[in-house]
């Protein structure tokens, strides 16, 4: 601002002192540099001038990644992490914000005995990921499969992709899965058929079939991904669940088993 009267004054006069010229009337005037007028303006008020102060902006907080019953916050999920939590049920510690989501292993807004008895049977190996809440996922790519391949150029699958059988019956996927508890389960097959056939399938626990000729019909799209359900009995401990095309196009891609306890 400063800058641009003086600029005024000198555009419109002669020298830097007399009677203006482009003013009416003429005003006596003398026309003062930036600096000095500076000078003067902070000799008269006893206060040095300075550049406008900039506030700094708060940095966003960088938002804290839940390793679900990792309590102790070692990126692992491990018996010291069950040993914590027990130790908190009985009010002997407490623990952070943090620690409460991390220890809430089935997403129910509490930590409790059931939370508890969830975290011991991970570290078992019944329950093969956290958080659980009843339901047990296993992707068909860490299956064993035969007569299919591994592939992931269809999106809308979940894990790192999906199964694809072959064009031919027989066919198979085959998952390993460890059950605290012997009992009925409602086994879910996410899958997709782009065909406007339908694909069939055999199920078989522990090599006896338990659905046969299971109908997955046409989803639209390769990338259209629906589910299918049946029941069949589990044992405690080690189970085989296989799924074995058995029309002559194969099966539909399967992008995973998820198993519910009823």
């Amino acid at each position: 601002m400063l800058q641009s009267i003086n600029d005024l004054f000198i555009g419109n006069c002669t020298g830097t002192t007399g009677n203006g010229i482009a003013f009416t009337p003429p005003y006596k005037y003398t026309v003062e540099s930036t600096a000095g007028l500076k000078e003067k303006i902070e000799a008269g008020a006893g206060a040095t001038l300075g550049k406008p102060e900039t506030s700094t902006p708060t940095p966003t907080p960088t938002p804290i990644s839940i390793i679900y019953g990792d309590l102790n916050s070692d990126g692992k999920t491990n018996s010291t992490d069950y040993a914590l939590m027990k130790r908190f049920l009985l009010d002997s510690i407490s623990l952070t914000n943090e620690q409460i989501k991390a220890a809430d292993v089935n997403l129910d807004g509490k930590v409790n005995s059931t939370d508890y008895a969830v975290l011991k049977r991970f570290i078992l190996g019944s329950i093969i990921s956290l958080p659980y809440n009843g339901t047990a996922t296993y992707q068909a790519e860490d299956a064993v499969f035969s007569r299919a391949i591994f592939e992931a150029k269809n999106a809308g699958y979940t894990g790192t992709g999906y199964v694809n059988y072959d064009n031919v019956p027989g066919g198979y996927i085959e998952w390993t899965v460890n059950m605290a508890n012997a009992g009925t389960y409602t086994l879910t097959l996410t899958y997709a058929n782009g065909t406007s056939s339908n694909r069939t399938v055999d199920v078989s626990v522990n090599g006896n079939v338990v659905a046969s000729n299971v109908v997955f019909g046409g989803t639209g799209a390769w990338t259209q991904w629906q589910t299918k359900s049946i029941t069949a009995s589990l044992n405690s401990g080690v189970n085989k669940i296989r799924v074995t095309a058995t029309s002559s196009d194969g099966g539909p891609n399967i992008d995973k088993l998820e198993i519910t306890q009823n």
